[in-house]
């Protein structure tokens, strides 16, 4: 596979994964960075606060993969963190696909991060990509990141906006936050426990993301998580059974409702069960389908 894909989060979580994947496939990868350029290195700079970015228009792209973001389980809501999560989506996309508008050749993909958080809490309703949004801070945001993603589509370009859920990985992301109350036999479920989480094994959303790129006919959102979401109590005694741990101080409710600007109720307590109903449609083979799998697969050496 000759062709050449721009990552934007290339070092992060996620795109340490798929630049390794991609490589592994035969693409070549150019990462954009907030760090100075390295272009010997295939590096280039951008800086969307700024609104600065390199001239990639010789480079001759066939794909973005706009994977950047500020991490929204990193740190407290607090005004300026909610500026940041807004600013760095919102800026980001629009400095994006600015640039690669002004292309002689335009990129025949654009893959542009987004999040389940599109739904907001609608308690135990299905939920395909068919849904329309919720309501809340992230579910206003996530609308529209991907409304300024999907402005990059003509007929040269094919877009996608991967709505990714909870991504599982033993040694990264909201997991490894997860097990460590466990590990010190304080963990419990959050709230009520009823609520559904949409998850997915980190091999299934890199592989999944490498079945979007090479399936043309896949365009638009796509729901990036397991065909089998599990509430939070279901979630929580299976992990505490593979860690052989109790889980028995469950996080109370008004704990989280005291977080800043809904943080608790939109990132903890809200329940939305997602189906991946894009992916089964067009024949994607999920690894792990269960949440017994993928954390025995995660967790047990």
């Amino acid at each position: 596979m000759n062709k050449t894909v721009l990552i934007t989060g290339g070092s992060g979580f996620l795109g340490s994964k798929v630049s390794v994947l991609l490589k592994e496939k035969g693409f070549s990868i150019i990462c954009l960075s907030r760090k100075p350029a390295d272009t010997i290195n295939n590096i280039f700079h951008w800086d969307p606060k700024q609104g600065i970015i390199d001239d990639l228009s010789d480079l001759n792209i066939d794909i973005v993969l706009h994977l950047a973001g500020e991490n929204v389980g990193d740190g407290l809501w607090t005004k300026k963190k909610v500026l940041r999560l807004r600013e760095s989506r919102i800026k980001g996309t629009q400095l994006i696909v600015d640039s690669l508008r002004k292309w002689e050749k335009l990129p025949e993909l654009f893959l542009c991060s987004s999040a389940i958080g599109f739904y907001g809490g609608r308690g135990d309703v299905e939920l395909d990509e068919q849904a329309g949004k919720g309501a809340g801070f992230f579910s206003d945001l996530c609308d529209e990141w991907e409304g300024i993603a999907q402005s990059a589509e003509s007929d040269s370009t094919r877009v996608i906006c991967l709505r990714t859920g909870i991504v599982l990985d033993a040694n990264d992301g909201p997991l490894k936050k997860m097990t460590l109350p466990f590990k010190f036999f304080v963990g419990g479920k959050v709230g009520s426990g009823d609520q559904y989480m949409s998850w997915i094994h980190i091999v299934d959303w890199v592989n999944a993301l490498s079945f979007c790129i090479l399936n043309e006919n896949i365009i638009g959102p796509v729901n990036m998580v397991s065909p089998e979401p599990v509430i939070n109590s279901e979630f929580t005694k299976c992990l505490a059974k593979v860690l052989n741990r109790p889980a028995l101080f469950p996080v109370p409710r008004f704990i989280l409702k005291s977080l800043p600007n809904k943080m608790g109720q939109e990132l903890f307590l809200n329940s939305a069960k997602v189906i991946p109903q894009k992916l089964l449609k067009h024949g994607f083979q999920f690894k792990f389908t269960t949440i017994t799998s993928s954390l025995k697969n995660l967790l047990i050496k």
